[in-house]
């Protein structure tokens, strides 16, 4: 079942009605009080007794979004899928249904899939965050494990010593990708010169020892010393992205361990042969 981000509620009917339209569709084979007793299950569920009545032109955003949670726990779902469903919501309305969620998926252990763009709401509900690129062709670019237990607390998430770090993990991603949309809209070209094919690279690491050499080089200056004008380093989270990245060209070259080069040229994870 899918909450959506603009609660897709039918103005006509109250918010019983918009329940209770669901459970008839996909439960027609139950016996009408038992469909009945699980609309009214699920109003109480998310607190919105007074407002059974109500149409959705009556409510707040933060309770028409409770209707469509309710809605979509009400057919007993083993998949939820929450497509930013908090995002047009006040700080303090977003806050509650948050909490109500984590209360609901952890009751009815549910699993959830949600679209975020809040960083604080992925470490506060989640227990894998998935970070994509840029699109149009976007691709995973790093997952990240949560370790705080549950049932969560938000305090107790916040003051958790791995919280800010992980934070500054997710941050960093996002400034990363945000530079690489800019460098892209630029789209300069530069004269190459000195000799050299081409003077713009972007270099791609794995944050390991053995990315020195690259960061010196960076820092030192010694890209620019020998005409190489603007050289981007582009952290990656595993060696699966420098490859993906060498083989799409979305890299121009990166740090490598030995046998990955000989082993993009046979073919690896690639539906063609890479040639150098």
């Amino acid at each position: 079942m899918v909450v959506f981000q603009n609660y897709s509620l039918l103005p006509w009917l109250t918010v019983r009605q918009n329940i209770a339209l669901a459970v008839d569709e996909v439960m027609s084979h139950l016996p009408a009080k038992e469909r009945h007793d699980i609309v009214e299950q699920h109003i109480d569920l998310v607190k919105l007794r007074h407002a059974a009545d109500k149409p959705p032109g009556q409510l707040s955003g933060g309770m028409k979004q409770r209707v469509s949670i309710a809605r979509a726990l009400a057919i007993r779902p083993k998949l939820l899928l929450l497509d930013e469903p908090f995002g047009a919501l006040d700080a303090l309305t977003r806050s509650g249904l948050q909490d109500q969620l984590m209360q609901i998926a952890q009751a009815h252990q549910l699993t959830c899939m949600m679209v975020t763009h809040d960083v604080d709401e992925a470490l506060l509900l989640s227990d894998r965050i998935v970070m994509l690129t840029n699109g149009p062709e976007s691709y995973v670019g790093q997952i990240l494990d949560v370790p705080f237990v549950r049932p969560r607390q938000r305090l107790e998430v916040v003051n958790h010593p791995n919280y800010y770090a992980l934070r500054s993990e997710i941050v960093y991603f996002l400034n990363q990708q945000k530079k690489a949309k800019q460098r892209k809209a630029k789209q300069t070209v530069a004269i190459a010169r000195n000799g050299l094919e081409k003077v713009n690279l972007e270099l791609g690491f794995v944050p390991l020892t053995d990315c020195a050499p690259l960061v010196v080089a960076k820092e030192m200056g010694f890209f620019q010393k020998h005409g190489l004008e603007e050289v981007t380093l582009s952290r990656e989270p595993s060696w699966k992205a420098i490859a993906e990245g060498i083989t799409t060209k979305r890299l121009d070259a990166a740090q490598m361990v030995a046998a990955m080069p000989l082993a993009l040229t046979l073919g690896m994870g690639a539906k063609r042969r890479l040639r150098w």
